[in-house]
């Protein structure tokens, strides 16, 4: 996994935090993604994430291309929030 995320940082591919929310063993995290190496293109590309947590330990990472999916997907409906303006 690291080595993933170091490929993808050595091409220049960068991320915000934009938001964190915490339920049971779930930690959501929301990312703007950018791309630093790029010339042509300053858009930002939202994503999100879901963080399984046992014993103090990340042991699942699942990512998704739009926000509603992990909230219906790991119990956060009564979480949810207006969208982030972008």
């Amino acid at each position: 996994m690291l080595a993933w995320y170091r490929r993808g940082r050595a091409k220049g591919v960068r991320a915000d935090v934009i938001e964190t929310v915490v339920r049971n063993d779930k930690i959501l995290v929301g990312l703007s993604i950018f791309d630093e190496a790029s010339s042509q293109s300053t858009s930002r590309t939202p994503r999100w994430q879901i963080l399984t947590v046992r014993s103090g330990l990340i042991v699942d990472i699942r990512g998704f291309e739009d926000r509603d999916t992990p909230f219906c997907q790991h119990d956060l409906r009564h979480l949810r929030y207006p969208p982030i303006p972008q």
